[in-house]
């Protein structure tokens, strides 16, 4: 079933704050009228901690995400590569009630395809097409996933098998959760195929498998740390196919899987999210990308060692658990990274970093 829209424009949702968000953390903290930390307002607090500027004094780095007064310094493109469009239930088909988070992107077309989470639990995936400038078009399709034994659908991605339009889920049971993928069409937006595949040895909660193809078979990062294994699949069949070991220094926490691995120039480049512990013990997380061979053992040839971006603090709502970016959904758009990433647990952005500066920031294995 598929809800008509109306002709209608983003508009960036109210705030608290007015200022439309202009740039992540990580990049605020590099304005040159920074002149540095000046500790925190309260001893022990991870995310009270204030900068001086010279322009405006005492700040927080939230502050400096909104600044008009940001003076990039010369080795960071940012300009508009920095910028980031919000959807919410505001401006992305309106009609339908419940929070939009954890949304995937790919190209299709002349535009894309966006695929978002809907609600909570009891959740549902919707899939609508973009338009070059990121802008919502056309119809919005509630995609009929499988619903015998299953609360929810969460947490899409979208990727292409053999040139064909698919989407990994997380389907949510009340007990387990189990990573399932569908075949859509891509002229309909309807689900055309399902796959449930059977993982040996599997965790009782399965998540954050990230799928690319490889050969016309579908493959998945599994994990990455302390070995990046990797899952072949065909159909309800997988087997362990591949793991190579990754020593690191990432600082990041943690390492899970985010956005369906993106092949540019020969490699596959994999957006992922990590989580440090603050000492309020609220998770705080953030997003990374590792790059790995385009062939088999697909081991991994660079990182980044310190995350690209992370998480607010300043607007996460006081009932919210953690602190979260969650990356599902990654296009290359010129000299641009368009990642598309839940906020909050509440809401979508799509974030926008520019190609050269992600390129400097990798550490090279080889």
């Amino acid at each position: 079933m598929t809800i008509a829209t109306p002709n209608w424009k983003i508009k960036v949702k109210p705030r608290e704050n007015p200022k439309p968000l202009l740039r992540s953390l990580p990049l605020a903290k590099l304005c040159t009228n920074n002149t540095g930390p000046n500790g925190t307002a309260k001893a022990g607090c991870t995310t009270c901690t204030t900068y001086s500027c010279n322009v405006h004094g005492t700040v927080r780095i939230s502050q400096c995400v909104y600044c008009e007064d940001y003076q990039e310094k010369p080795a960071i493109k940012a300009g508009s590569s920095w910028k980031a469009i919000r959807f919410d239930h505001t401006n992305l088909y309106p009609e339908i009630p419940g929070m939009r988070f954890n949304p995937s992107i790919i190209e299709s077309g002349e535009g894309y395809l966006f695929a978002f989470r809907n609600g909570w639990r009891g959740s549902r995936i919707f899939l609508c097409r973009l338009t070059k400038d990121f802008q919502p078009a056309g119809e919005v399709a509630k995609l009929q996933l499988p619903t015998s034994g299953v609360i929810g659908h969460e947490d899409p991605r979208l990727f292409r098998l053999n040139g064909k339009l698919h989407i990994v889920y997380v389907a949510y049971t009340g007990k387990r959760t189990h990573v399932k993928f569908a075949r859509i069409n891509e002229d309909r937006l309807t689900v055309e195929d399902n796959f449930f595949p059977q993982i040996d040895k599997r965790a009782s909660w399965e998540k954050n498998h990230s799928y690319f193809d490889y050969q016309g078979i579908a493959h998945a990062v599994y994990d990455s740390t302390p070995n990046h294994r990797i899952l072949k699949i065909e159909g309800s069949r997988t087997e362990w196919a591949y793991s190579s070991p990754f020593q690191h220094s990432w600082s990041g926490g943690y390492i899970r899987g985010g956005c369906s691995p993106v092949l540019v120039d020969g490699k596959w480049y994999h957006w992922f999210h990590g989580a440090t512990t603050q000492k309020n013990g609220r998770r705080l997380y953030n997003m990374g990308l590792i790059v790995f061979r385009a062939e088999p053992p697909f081991d991994i040839l660079a990182y980044t060692p310190s995350p690209i971006d992370v998480a607010d603090p300043a607007v996460t709502p006081k009932d919210q658990w953690a602190d979260v970016i969650f990356p599902c959904g990654a296009v290359l758009a010129g000299d641009r990274w368009a990642i598309a990433m839940g906020v909050a647990d509440r809401w979508s952005e799509i974030r926008f970093y520019d190609r050269q500066a992600v390129e400097s920031s990798l550490h090279h294995l080889e």
